[in-house]
């Protein structure tokens, strides 16, 4: 929530117009975030992966509009460029760790 409060401060005072189909896919984002807490154990394997995924494609996103000079009121900074960098490694990372763990699963079966 405390984000929620810095985010919409930051679209106040820069006067940044928001646009509705990118409003959407991050409201979508927020609001899983919001409701994982509640609701992620009780998911399946598969609908866990696609709330990962997904909370993860807008991280990148909002971070290559920065990069890019499209995000309004932050200019690019060498922060983005590692912010970037690290999330597209851990979600990488994460999809190695998985296939291995799925592999030694398989071998427990068999």
């Amino acid at each position: 929530m405390i984000h929620f409060g810095f985010l919409a401060t930051n679209v106040y005072l820069n006067a940044i117009e928001l646009v509705p189909i990118k409003l959407l896919g991050g409201c979508a984002a927020y609001l899983m975030i919001i409701v994982a807490p509640f609701k992620l154990h009780k998911l399946s394997f598969i609908k866990q992966l696609i709330y990962f995924y997904y909370v993860s494609l807008v991280m990148i996103l909002t971070y290559v509009a920065r990069v890019k000079g499209d995000f309004e009121g932050a200019e690019p900074f060498w922060f983005h460029y590692l912010s970037l960098s690290i999330l597209i490694f851990c979600c990488i990372f994460f999809a190695w760790k998985l296939c291995v763990s799925e592999k030694k699963n398989r071998r427990k079966l068999t």
